[in-house]
């Protein structure tokens, strides 16, 4: 059944929903680490840590979600987070940045992540927005090849960083 999608999309419940967003955190964070495997996970961790600390975000603050794709059973199966953000660096208006996109590796190549993109370019929409961008490195090709077969086109680049964008009709 590896190919049948059996997976709703909700919002997130942060009570009950907040220790799985920290593990698809963690595990996102640490594939912009090089060489992860060689790292404790206590390593990690700290390492995650200190990252958050230098660059916090306040999940409370207006215009964030976060969307979680489960079985029907409510088994989590991974997430999108996004925040509706004012214009900054080459943007010039309102848009909606995608923070998280993770899939819980038993998960994958079922089209969650694509039902998840689906789900947030409706929310952008929702939102009167009409662009839709997020950050990847250059390293992780299979998240950039995802993003560019559901449209999204690179904007810009800087060394080991690729911005993404879609515009929203």
């Amino acid at each position: 059944m590896k190919g049948v999608l059996m997976f709703q999309i909700r919002r997130w419940n942060r009570s009950t929903d907040q220790s799985f967003f920290d593990h698809c955190q963690l595990e996102s964070f640490k594939t912009t680490l090089p060489h992860a495997e060689t790292f404790t996970d206590e390593e990690i961790q700290q390492k995650y840590e200190e990252f958050d600390k230098n660059d916090p975000i306040d999940m409370s603050s207006p215009g964030h979600v976060v969307f979680i794709s489960e079985t029907f059973d409510g088994q989590p199966a991974g997430l999108i987070w996004l925040h509706r953000r004012e214009p900054f660096w080459r943007f010039i208006e309102p848009l909606a940045w995608i923070y998280n996109l993770h899939i819980i590796p038993k998960y994958r190549r079922r089209g969650l992540a694509n039902q998840l993109l689906e789900k947030a370019e409706a929310w952008t929409k929702e939102q009167g927005l009409n662009l839709i961008a997020l950050h990847v490195l250059e390293r992780n090709t299979l998240a950039r090849a995802l993003y560019e077969s559901c449209g999204y086109t690179l904007a810009s680049s800087h060394n080991e960083s690729y911005f993404y964008e879609k515009i929203i009709i």
